[in-house]
């Protein structure tokens, strides 16, 4: 009986050393598999940010295929770069959300940081602009059912190139201000062809102003004036509005304002919110104000998950303000968070150009101008479908203060462009009007922005695209 008993420990000394050693070599082949497939991956991702294209293998032959190109919606229309709406002050991240984004790139960048920034907030514009350069190249080598279809698509591409070139320039340029001389500040890349081996620098500031509005003056002569079924593609009223946006965002409103007024000409429907249901992303994907469709991408930074709305904006919404329902909803920790997106989204945000905001524009050109009237009018137009439908609006005489109606336009502005990347436009022109300051405040440190600082403020562009195209930066 002893003997069978030492036998049987025996067996199974042995055979739990077996295992173990079999798990230690199971455990040790896991963990190299992980190892390898993080590497596979690393390698995959920056061999294909540093592959370029092959024009041969994707050549364009037909009016079709150029369409082809500028329909395809998530390169044209979509991922924008996000960093406008992160830098400005319509969200907060508090310190639990702030320290939960996993890239560092996006922490630093909440904080105004002088670092580089991640690498798609860069390569995401390029895309597009690549893409439309390439439909430009061709637009003269392949047949079209007509005229019209030519001059459609050869806008479009201009249309959304002096965009993206405009988006480029709001965040990795210091603002720019007409009739001020910006010769000896940097500008973005200027890349206005589809040869990849073109080695080009930074360009001027003035050069990549005077390269924004040539591209939306061109676009505006060849836009078609009715507009497509779905505001993914533009029409002239979209080219009008694209340079009215432009135009304010550097001061120029007496022609700011023309071009509203000729956007709204063409189009002026707006969405009655007393009509919207308050259920989450209650608006309708291509609602009828949209008179362009765009969104943009900020990792989590403008996740519904981790921003938050300021306290001060939301306070700023009366209670008979159909957005307050409408654009917010409350989380957990007391804060609110946006969800009244034009593209029913969570971390991508509607950017795209809207009857409502050329309104606003016309309204505080005219207001500039001294057309108090007038400014007051669209206002008025604009909130009686954001109000409750038996608000009292005859007490809301505006006019007879050009400071106070001023005022009134701006906070609307902001009150009804939430997430769309213009607040920080409006930041950087209105620094050169007041004394205008930005502050976060993250686990008890301050964080500012000053009036200067804000008019000398530029991301830095991702140290990745530095070292491959030898750009000067920032």
């Amino acid at each position: 009986m002893l003997r069978v008993f030492r036998c049987r420990v025996f067996l199974v000394v042995v055979l739990t050393l077996i295992f173990k050693v079999m798990f230690d070599i199971l455990k040790r082949f896991c963990w190299f598999m992980c190892l390898a497939g993080l590497i596979l991956s690393i390698t995959s991702c920056e061999e294909y940010l540093d592959t370029k294209p092959d024009k041969k293998l994707a050549t364009p032959a037909t009016a079709k295929d150029l369409q082809a190109i500028l329909d395809n919606i998530p390169r044209i229309n979509e991922a924008e770069t996000g960093l406008s709406e992160i830098a400005s002050d319509n969200f907060f991240l508090p310190d639990a959300n702030w320290s939960a984004l996993i890239e560092v790139e996006n922490r630093d960048a909440y904080l105004w940081k002088r670092s580089p920034v991640a690498e798609l907030y860069w390569s995401y514009m390029y895309r597009k602009i690549y893409d439309v350069n390439l439909v430009l190249e061709h637009i003269d080598k392949v047949t079209y059912q007509s005229e019209g279809q030519k001059n459609s698509i050869y806008a479009n591409a201009l249309l959304v190139r002096g965009m993206a070139f405009q988006k480029l320039a709001e965040v990795f340029c210091v603002p720019y201000r007409r009739g001020v001389a910006a010769e000896d500040r940097l500008g973005v890349v200027l890349k206005r062809s589809a040869d990849i081996n073109e080695d080009l620098k930074r360009s001027t500031l003035e050069e990549t102003h005077n390269q924004i509005k040539e591209d939306l003056t061109e676009a505006i002569k060849y836009l078609p004036d009715n507009p497509y079924d779905y505001p993914t593609r533009a029409a002239k009223g979209a080219g009008y509005a694209a340079m009215a946006r432009y135009l304010l965002s550097i001061g120029d409103y007496t022609s700011a304002g023309y071009y509203a007024d000729s956007s709204l000409a063409l189009k002026s429907t707006l969405s009655d919110y007393n009509t919207v249901a308050q259920i989450p992303y209650p608006f309708e994907f291509y609602n009828v104000e949209i008179i362009y469709y765009s969104r943009s991408y900020a990792y989590r930074n403008l996740s519904e998950a981790n921003a938050r709305v300021d306290p001060l904006l939301y306070q700023s919404y009366e209670d008979d303000d159909l957005r307050k329902q409408l654009f917010f909803k409350v989380q957990a920790d007391g804060y609110y968070s946006f969800i009244g997106d034009y593209s029913k989204a969570n971390f991508e945000k509607f950017t795209g150009l809207t009857t409502a905001e050329m309104l606003l524009i016309r309204a505080e050109c005219n207001a500039r101008a001294g057309k108090l009237q007038e400014a007051e009018d669209d206002v008025i137009t604009l909130l009686r479908k954001r109000y409750v439908s038996n608000f009292d609006f005859t007490g809301l005489d505006l006019q007879r203060d050009p400071d106070v109606l001023l005022r009134r336009i701006m906070l609307e502005r902001r009150k009804e462009l939430v997430g769309r990347g213009v607040r920080w436009s409006d930041i950087r022109r209105m620094s050169f009007e007041e004394d205008i300051r930005l502050e976060r405040l993250l686990y008890d440190t301050s964080y500012v922005l000053d009036q200067g600082a804000i008019q000398d403020f530029a991301f830095l562009i991702p140290e990745a695209v530095i070292e491959r195209g030898g750009y000067q930066q920032n």
